[in-house]
């Protein structure tokens, strides 16, 4: 896993449009590369400048160069937020994750997925359940937290079950179901997250196309809006 860090400073009267910006714009530009696994956005107060940080996950080197190009670590940063800096950086830094106790970790075989760490902004997703064993259930996946996707369920093993799709964050996506077992049946995906105050529902997660000789699993109900 790769960890592309961003940062930079804007005034306090500013930071209100950047993150307009960032949920509107950067966030579902991201969400659009393959191997983009979420992202945090930090922020500080220093005196009337408000310092941001973004921590994209990515699950590969190759993966970041689908979004960034040939020159990884050059910024990709819009016209729009730039003028709404104070001071930018025009290159990222990139470090290998070599410990994640805050993504929902995958399960183990017939394990539950783990769920995913609260933060600010976060988007990352909640684990991935384990695979049954033969004749076993896939194991559920994560749960994800505000505006994140809940985890897949695992395959299940050899005329077992597929696990159930994590349960969507507010305002996320439920989780897919897993893919049964040959002769299984497709895991449930999972009912999507309540919308945020004035945001819609999350979305229902697909149920899974069984494999040979199963039923394919049912599909998620979309969450709730709250006005």
């Amino acid at each position: 896993m790769i960890l592309r860090s961003w940062s930079a400073t804007a005034p306090l009267g500013n930071t209100a449009a950047f993150l307009e910006i960032f949920h509107n714009t950067v966030l579902p530009h991201m969400e659009g590369f393959d191997g983009y696994r979420g992202c945090y956005l930090l922020h500080r107060q220093e005196d009337d400048q408000a310092r941001l940080q973004v921590l994209s996950l990515w699950t590969s080197s190759v993966a970041v160069a689908t979004f960034a190009g040939t020159e990884a670590l050059t910024a990709v940063i819009s016209p729009a937020v730039a003028e709404l800096m104070t001071d930018y950086d025009t290159e990222v830094r990139h470090d290998t994750v070599a410990v994640d106790t805050v993504t929902g970790g995958t399960g183990g075989t017939g394990g539950t997925g783990g769920t995913g760490g609260i933060v600010a902004v976060d988007t990352v997703t909640g684990g991935t359940g384990g695979t049954g064993g033969t004749g076993g259930t896939g194991g559920t996946g994560g749960t994800g937290r505000i505006g994140c996707i809940g985890g897949t369920g695992g395959t299940g093993g050899t005329g077992g079950t597929g696990g159930t799709g994590g349960i969507g964050g507010i305002g996320g996506i439920g989780g897919t179901g897993g893919i049964g077992g040959i002769g299984g049946i497709g895991g449930t995906g999972r009912t999507g997250g309540t919308g945020r105050i004035g945001g819609t529902g999350g979305t229902g997660g697909t149920g899974s196309t069984g494999r040979i000789g199963c039923i394919g699993g049912p599909v998620g109900l979309s969450g709730d809006g709250r006005s």
